[in-house]
């Protein structure tokens, strides 16, 4: 469980500090006038209810994550400050408003092995926790971990259920669990694909390539794989107004595309635009929807070195729009000198109903690659997906693609070149620093 009061940087038998005496602990790490520099991005007469101090920025110097109350924040109300090392004072890079549940002791922090973790009780039985990192001048949320109960209105029974993100790898996983424990009802880990408008400038540090090259990916023939040299692939996207265009590169050392469609190497693009959740509960239990049913469809395409792959695509109880646009899905495919293959898919944007709108919920998505390196045996397939349970055509194990429109990401970035900008300016008088209320 993450603290609010961490050793060795103070011992307080208070649920809080003033200014003075914390500054009296912090200068066992900093200078008296570094320790400034932080009390000037503070509010006044403010009260510091946690703290601690480490590294998250990876540079060797020693950075500051704290929380403050001040007279006229609202009840139940903390403002959360993290503040880098900047070498010769600090730089707030994070100022956040948060509620706590009844105690402020319920957000507190840790810095470990170069991340910053905030712990938050948001209710009863419902908890949080974000890691937070300085990679390429960008503070990002790296990971993120949820737990609550689930009390389903007119149930027999009460739910656990508990998610992680992992936004650096772009992967998810989710459970559904006996609220005491004894049993997980459900449970998947899933890539997700984050998609931006194509005309949009994004951070270089913002993940946007899923890549699969590992063996937790592997749903089929684990044996006959070797390495991400004998399969692996990367895919990323973009999207306009009209189009969803899905790239994708594959290494595959040897490519076998003579056959029936099952039976050679061949890419699968699973889509879920019904918007209908993969557990559906009733009054006396729950059922996991495992069935090809409404609103599923799925383009793929063999993988060879012809002109003409063979390319298809299929939907269950589409509407008469969605059947239309699934006939003017498009690919192109090439190889290049090194012998790997790449596939642009164009999908119509109507497939999606809702389109962008439907945001950071997210459709299902997968994608799975069926490797067939023998052709004289068919069944000894190797499948690499990106979702680590995936069965064909089975909504519950798919994973997510979103739609994310202008100031929306898979995570959380703060500029941290803009923060020393502000910084600078606020020096010289240009703008105006300090403590805010919420």
């Amino acid at each position: 469980m993450m603290i609010a009061w961490t050793a060795p940087y103070h011992q307080c038998e208070a649920d809080s500090l003033d200014v003075n005496q914390w500054s009296i602990l912090a200068e066992r790490a900093f200078s008296h006038e570094k320790i400034q520099t932080i009390i000037s991005f503070l509010p006044e007469n403010c009260k510091i209810y946690g703290f601690d101090i480490g590294d998250f920025s990876n540079d060797g110097r020693s950075d500051v994550v704290l929380s403050v109350k001040a007279s006229g924040y609202p009840s139940n109300t903390l403002q959360v400050f993290m503040l880098l090392n900047d070498g010769r004072s600090f730089l707030p890079v994070y100022r956040q408003f948060t509620r706590y549940f009844s105690l402020p002791i319920e957000i507190g922090f840790t810095i470990d092995q170069g991340v910053c973790y905030v712990t938050h009780k948001i209710a009863d039985n419902h908890w949080r926790i974000d890691g937070w990192q300085v990679r390429r001048n960008c503070l990002q949320l790296v990971n993120s971990w949820e737990t609550r109960l689930l009390n389903l209105k007119n149930n027999l029974f009460t739910l656990g259920y508990e998610y992680e993100d992992y936004f650096l790898q772009l992967r998810e996983r989710e459970a559904y669990f006996h609220r005491l424990g004894r049993k997980t009802y459900f449970e998947n880990s899933y890539a997700v694909l984050p998609v931006y408008n194509k005309d949009r400038t994004l951070n270089p540090a913002v993940p946007r390539e899923i890549v699969v090259d590992s063996a937790a990916s592997i749903c089929q023939g684990l044996s006959n794989w070797y390495g991400p040299d004998d399969l692996s692939y990367a895919i990323h996207a973009v999207y306009d107004s009209a189009f969803l265009t899905i790239s994708i590169s594959i290494q595959d050392d040897i490519l076998v595309s003579i056959g029936e469609k099952d039976s050679v190497d061949r890419m699968e693009l699973w889509f879920d635009v019904s918007g209908r959740r993969k557990l559906l509960f009733s009054p006396n239990g729950y059922a996991i929807r495992k069935k090809t049913d409404k609103g599923i469809f799925i383009l793929g395409f063999t993988v060879d070195s012809s002109k003409s792959p063979y390319f298809f695509a299929e939907g269950k109880k589409l509407t008469q729009d969605q059947k239309e646009a699934l006939t003017k899905a498009r690919l192109r495919q090439w190889h290049d000198a090194m012998g790997r293959a790449h596939a642009d898919l164009r999908i119509p944007m109507e497939l999606f109903s809702a389109g962008k709108k439907k945001g950071k919920s997210g459709f299902g998505f997968v994608a799975a690659y069926h490797d067939v390196d023998q052709p004289d045996k068919p069944f000894r397939q190797t499948t690499l997906a990106t979702s680590s349970n995936f069965e064909s055509g089975n909504p519950s194990t798919f994973g997510k693609i979103l739609f994310l429109e202008q100031g929306e990401w898979f995570g959380e970035f703060r500029d941290v070149l803009i923060h020393r900008l502000l910084n600078r300016l606020a020096r010289i008088g240009v703008i105006v620093s300090g403590g805010s209320r919420p």
